[in-house]
């Protein structure tokens, strides 16, 4: 086999394996994130006073935004679809501690888990 064609094969067999290590991270980081903002999300709605709630959803707004940066491997249309609807509703929760209502808040934040659950199931 000629040298030029054997490093071609090497070439191309490091490219296949870069991609397919760069679909892993990111699959590895957008459910890391996912992790981190679960439990953020659960500390949000244990929480008994606005700044521990506050304190939270930041921390659940912080790894919405880092997972919405993020590349999903199949269906990024539908990825960012369900990114959007989350966003939307995580503004709603901003309005609610803007006004230092934390029942309000907790009831907006609640209905960010059906979006969660209806689109963990489509990208499934």
């Amino acid at each position: 086999m000629p040298l030029s064609i054997h490093i071609l094969r090497r070439h191309a067999a490091f490219a296949l394996l870069a991609a397919a290590a760069s679909t892993a991270v990111y699959a590895s980081e957008v459910k890391d994130s996912m992790k981190e903002m679960a439990r953020a999300y659960k500390a949000a709605m244990a929480s008994q006073t606005m700044p521990e709630f506050a304190d939270s959803f930041k921390k659940v707004q912080d790894s919405a935004k880092r997972i919405a940066g993020m590349q999903w491997k199949e269906n990024q249309p539908l990825f960012n679809e369900g990114q959007q609807k989350l966003q939307k509703q995580l503004d709603a929760v901003a309005v609610q501690v803007s006004a230092n209502n934390l029942a309000g808040a907790k009831d907006e934040l609640a209905k960010t888990d059906p979006i969660k659950k209806e689109y963990h199931k489509k990208l499934d």
